[in-house]
């Protein structure tokens, strides 16, 4: 018999429109590991990823962030333009239908079956695009006059395949979303930057500042800490921290990059995310890796207000926090730019340095939250538990790997490392220990050790770096005597030699085999007793 099929393709018959300005509903899931970028700390689906590229291309002059121009509207519309992020689909939904009953009953089924699955799909889209704008201004602050906001809208349509003879219908949705960028009631540019004149004028003049700050006293040639020591100068003694009664009313620019960069003062001065946000950008344009991180401040112990602060990372390759806003101390009566209270007490510090109200990593929690209820982007980079300047102390001394603390002991005065084990190649050594590029293993003569060949006692560890050696700790191997790596009974012969001829056969370290703290014939007796019965006589 032949199936008789009826193709109902209705019009759009739902229409959500959804904004979510300040709170969002669901959230994605951020990646495994610590990243720099925001963009890069979330689990987004490839059309998320393309909306973050379009942000970048069209912030650009002629750009639709700056124009609020595009060359979609959204339907039935002549003047509300979009951006279309995507369109997700599902078809092949079957139901059956009572007999006699019509096409809105029919579609009102298929509504319904599949309502909560497009809820989900609903917010997990507008979650994912929220990320992404969230990301996007957090990554790029130099694009100051985007609005605080996004919305979003999505369009839902559906389409029926009937089976009369059946009582079936196969349905399919189909999900349009876009995000607006200017419409009747809303302009994805901050009130104040409505204007593409405005804009380039705007964006033309910090360039030109930029050029003016990496100017006169800037240390071109000087070294990232120099560089970053001018910058956190500059924004200390050209700014006063905004003294409005009510920060909730205060101008756009005091907190984006604008007012801390041109230096204000007063009722215009820069808030916290106006100093760090003008902090990143000239981090930025001289290529120095440098992330915007912000939440609620903890002092005392007690949670207080939302704060903004930096995380930068130096030539080690390690994080450490800057606070501009708290190295320009508001002063009593003092409203000028230069107080004589400007600091360095926050600047390139730990994560356990403790400064004013306690440790770093406790009084600057990051919380990383752009929208109300939104996905908290605390993947960030992870601090250096010490500040720069300790760790430049410390990065001139041999330090073992975490996972090895407790195997190896090195004894700073003896200038001696423990806790190896026979029969470990220098690469094995090397391994052990932090900055393994910068660390190469010498024998007695000095001369570098090759990877696969085993260490001995006696042979040394070296830390050098840029040619200069900083720090050297002779090898001790407990049991292996000779120095070839290997615990044998020549080693327990050479042990006894040196207990009756100390002068004729030297060793590099007494070693007290038995552990009764003694160096003597009992000593070379165990250890050619451990060599026979490893495990009846074990050196601790």
């Amino acid at each position: 018999m032949r199936i008789r099929r009826f193709l109902i393709s209705f019009l759009i018959i739902c229409i959500t429109l959804t904004s979510l300005p300040f709170v969002v509903t669901a959230t994605p899931s951020l990646k495994e590991g610590n990243y720099e970028k925001w963009i890069d700390r979330v689990e987004l689906p490839s059309y998320a990823i393309d909306l973050y590229d379009w942000f970048s291309d069209n912030s650009k002059e002629g750009g639709a962030l700056r124009t609020a121009v595009t060359d979609t509207l959204l339907p039935d519309t002549t003047d509300e333009y979009a951006y279309k992020v995507t369109t997700i689909s599902k078809g092949n939904i079957t139901f059956s239908y009572s007999n006699g009953s019509n096409n809105s009953q029919k579609y009102d089924i298929l509504q319904s079956i599949t309502a909560d699955e497009i809820k989900n799909v609903k917010d997990d889209t507008f979650s994912n695009i929220h990320a992404v704008y969230a990301s996007f201004v957090n990554d790029h602050p130099e694009i100051f006059w985007l609005a605080g906001s996004v919305k979003t809208i999505m369009y839902t349509s559906y389409s029926l395949m009937d089976y009369p003879s059946k009582l079936l219908c196969e349905g399919q949705y189909n999900l349009d979303f876009y995000i607006i960028i200017k419409s009747s009631d809303f302009d994805i540019r901050n009130t104040g930057y409505q204007s593409t004149y405005l804009i380039d004028s705007e964006v033309s003049n910090l360039n030109n500042r930029i050029s003016e700050i990496l100017s006169g006293g800037y240390p071109v040639n000087g070294t990232r800490l120099d560089k970053l020591r001018y910058f956190n100068k500059f924004l200390t003694e050209t700014n006063c921290y905004n003294i409005s009664e009510n920060l909730n009313n205060i101008d756009s620019s005091c907190r984006n990059c604008l007012s801390a960069l041109y230096g204000k003062t007063g009722t215009i001065g820069p808030v916290c995310s106006g100093y760090a946000k003008a902090f990143k950008v000239l981090c930025d344009k001289v290529g120095i890796p440098c992330v915007l991180s912000d939440g609620n401040v903890v002092i005392n112990g007690i949670e207080s207000v939302a704060h903004m602060w930096n995380y930068v990372q130096m030539e080690n390759g390690k994080w450490y926090g800057v606070d501009v806003t708290w190295n320009d101390p508001t002063v009593k009566n003092v409203t000028s730019a230069v107080s004589g209270y400007e600091c360095e007490d926050y600047f390139l510090i730990g994560s356990g340095t403790e400064v004013h109200y306690g440790p770093f990593g406790n009084t600057h929690p990051p919380k990383n939250q752009f929208f109300v209820g939104g996905l908290m982007f605390t993947n960030g980079p992870i601090l250096s538990e010490f500040s720069y300047e300790l760790d430049l102390i410390n990065s001139n001394y041999l330090k073992i790997i975490s996972s090895y603390d407790g195997k190896l002991v090195i004894y700073r005065d003896e200038k001696i490392v423990t806790g190896f084990t026979p029969k470990q190649t220098s690469l094995d050594i090397i391994q052990q220990f932090e900055d393994s590029s910068n660390i190469r293993i010498v024998n007695k003569a000095d001369n570098v050790v090759s990877d696969n060949v085993f260490v001995g006692t006696g042979c040394k560890v070296q830390l050098v770096r840029d040619g200069v050696l900083k720090d050297e700790l002779t090898i001790v191997i407990k049991g292996e005597i000779d120095g070839n790596g290997i615990i044998n009974s020549e080693d327990a012969i050479y042990l006894l030699k040196y207990t009756l001829f100390p002068d004729l056969c030297p060793v590099v370290f007494e070693d007290d085999i038995d552990g009764d703290g003694l160096v003597d014939c009992n000593d070379a007796i165990y250890l050619l007793k451990h060599t026979l019965f490893a495990d009846l006589y074990p050196l601790e």
